[in-house]
């Protein structure tokens, strides 16, 4: 999906263009872009910048941006690829956090259902602030370099940042997922969000240990679990066309 300059032409695809009315007043006019579990979308924001969204996600932003700021806000995970304007700065807010930018390229993770908010850096430069509710004064700020993640814990409210390999964050925009040494819980709920399948891991399966490699997302929901079954002692039931379930 791109925007015109204007906000007023939008072309939906490779197929299908509309035209809408954006307000040349003071009022902003916003959209809302919401993808289901099971799907992924991109939009091209009216300054140029590219948004990918992964499943479950939701975009909120301006149809044209107002002349003295850049800002919209994200539930989910998305990869931002920020058109440079040093005289107007481009926010992301959540749910306790707020990125600043000018131009760069990153990831965003903050699903609701998470214990933390993950940002990774591929280039460029950004300005973290986390907080209960984004602008508040008196929040924890991080700025961090390409090839880092900071993190921040809901529960302890912490704040964290570490060196990490950033095409394992990129990579489902492309339709591969890359794990280093991740756990299983956090697999399944990957490929959950992905595939829009309900994953349940049994209760004998303690899922311990770490696993790490490549998964094609072109492939079907099946033929991935297999594949990582392949490299242990796990199994799949299939109970229903929305179900599965791990065992030993």
């Amino acid at each position: 999906m791109n925007y015109s300059s204007t906000g007023e032409h939008v072309d939906i695809g490779n197929s299908r263009a509309i035209d809408q009315q954006a307000s040349k007043e003071k009022e902003v006019v916003y959209n809302t872009l919401i993808v289901p579990y099971g799907k992924r979308s991109e939009v091209q924001l009216s300054d140029g910048t590219k948004v990918w969204l992964n499943s479950g996600s939701r975009l909120v932003y301006p149809a044209v941006f107002p002349h003295h700021k850049r800002e919209v806000y994200l539930e989910g995970e998305a990869i931002f690829e920020v058109s440079h304007n040093r005289e107007r700065p481009f926010t992301v807010l959540s749910e306790g956090q707020e990125i600043e930018v000018l131009g760069t390229v990153f990831n965003v993770s903050n699903y609701m259902d998470e214990g933390s908010i993950n940002t990774v850096l591929k280039s460029g430069s950004v300005r973290i602030s986390y907080g209960e509710r984004s602008l508040i004064s008196g929040q924890d700020q991080l700025k961090i370099v390409p090839g880092t993640m900071a993190s921040y814990n809901r529960s302890t409210q912490s704040m964290s940042s570490r060196e990490v390999d950033v095409d394992q964050y990129f990579s489902w925009r492309d339709g591969v997922l890359i794990f280093r040494n991740d756990d299983l819980r956090y697999i399944m709920k990957r490929l959950s969000r992905y595939y829009n399948v309900e994953i349940n891991i049994a209760e004998d399966v303690k899922g311990e240990g770490t696993f790490s490699g490549y998964l094609d997302l072109k492939e079907d929901i099946e033929k991935v679990i297999g594949t990582i079954g392949l490299a242990t002692d796990l199994e799949y039931e299939r109970t229903d066309d929305n179900k599965i379930t791990i065992t030993n």
